[in-house]
């Protein structure tokens, strides 16, 4: 993908929600995505909240607020794929990461709070 067309994908996702798990690491997050661009090879996004499943993955969902709101994604190590629906998922093997966008209005959580909307969060088979 060209990085114009990557830059135009991007933005239709400020907005939406970006889901983060790592299964080795044993982390889950689902934030609203304040702000996200392509920044020196990395895509960079920052939060209006970021909720984090401390029961991932094998204990029972407990939904708590994180105040960690900035992330990165170095494309060097990420695979990039249209998963349908305006979503995009990237993918490293390297880290083992999983994170899926999706764009503005296209999933309506109210915040870290909201966890029976992250209880329901579609999988699309991550």
């Amino acid at each position: 993908m060209k990085q114009a067309d990557l830059q135009e994908r991007i933005n239709t996702y400020q907005g939406g929600i970006a889901r983060i798990r790592n299964r080795m690491e044993g982390y889950f997050l689902v934030g609203a995505i304040e702000q996200i661009a392509l920044r020196d090879g990395d895509i960079v996004a920052k939060f209006s909240w970021l909720a984090k499943n401390e029961g991932y993955p094998d204990g029972e969902p407990k939904w708590v607020q994180d105040s960690r709101l900035d992330y990165a994604a170095g494309l060097e190590i990420y695979l990039i794929q249209d998963m349908g629906n305006g979503r995009t998922r990237l993918h490293s093997t390297m880290v083992h990461e999983d994170v899926l966008l999706y764009p503005k209005g296209a999933i309506k959580i109210s915040g870290p709070t909201d966890t029976e909307k992250l209880n329901t969060l579609p999988d699309s088979s991550m």
